[in-house]
């Protein structure tokens, strides 16, 4: 949410970077607090899966006719085609420090934006968001499901 719900960081660049630092801070907080209450418990280990941000738009930068609520009203914005590269970069910063907390937390990451590649709002009948263009659909959230059980036992289902 704090790359989505702000035009303004999705499409600066510093703004950007700003937001992953505390988006990080804010990660590794809530993995320690989440360890100190549970690991103290016998025999409990905590595994923590987190994901990453999927692009609704499939790289296109826009959204269909139809696709109005929730985060689809920016990214219907007739300015974004204009910045749409930068805002596609801007994900991928997100995503790479989504992806390098998990990895100083000893956490486990399942890259949603890989995942739904193909299956963002213009893909049709392929696609597994939500008319908010941030939800995932039953299908979607299968997907979800499969991807983290996949990081979890390394196997597929």
């Amino acid at each position: 949410n704090d790359f989505n719900d702000s035009p303004t960081v999705m499409i600066s660049v510093a703004k950007t970077a700003t937001m992953v630092q505390q988006l990080r801070t804010n990660v590794a907080q809530m993995v320690q607090l989440v360890r100190k209450q549970y690991e103290s418990l016998p025999a409990k280990r905590v595994v923590v899966v987190m994901d990453g941000v999927h692009d609704p738009t499939d790289g296109k930068g826009t959204v269909p006719p139809g696709y109005t609520a929730g985060f689809c009203k920016a990214l219907s914005s007739p300015a974004l085609p204009m910045v749409k590269d930068t805002v596609l970069a801007n994900l991928a910063t997100v995503n790479a420090g989504l992806q390098a907390e998990a990895l100083a937390q000893g956490a486990l990451f399942v890259d949603l934006q890989a995942a739904f590649q193909g299956h963002g709002v213009n893909s049709g009948a392929s696609c597994w968001i939500d008319k908010d263009c941030v939800h995932p659909t039953n299908p979607g959230h299968d997907l979800i499901r499969r991807k983290v059980w996949l990081a979890l036992t390394g196997t597929e289902y």
